[in-house]
């Protein structure tokens, strides 16, 4: 749902998939990107970033 970070300290990151409406939330980038499935396509023009930046 959340988790917390020694590398970002007062920061909760939250999972999108977890929101009740995450459409109205506009990704600005991805992250840990060379860990998705690989059948995951993800055809936005938006940042990608292999690990967490």
């Amino acid at each position: 749902m959340a988790y917390e970070s020694d590398r970002r300290p007062g920061e909760i990151h939250l999972y999108m998939g977890t929101l009740d409406t995450p459409e109205i939330h506009p990704v600005n980038f991805h992250v840990c990107y060379k860990e998705r499935l690989p059948w995951l396509e993800i055809s936005d023009d938006t940042k990608k970033y292999p690990e967490f930046p």
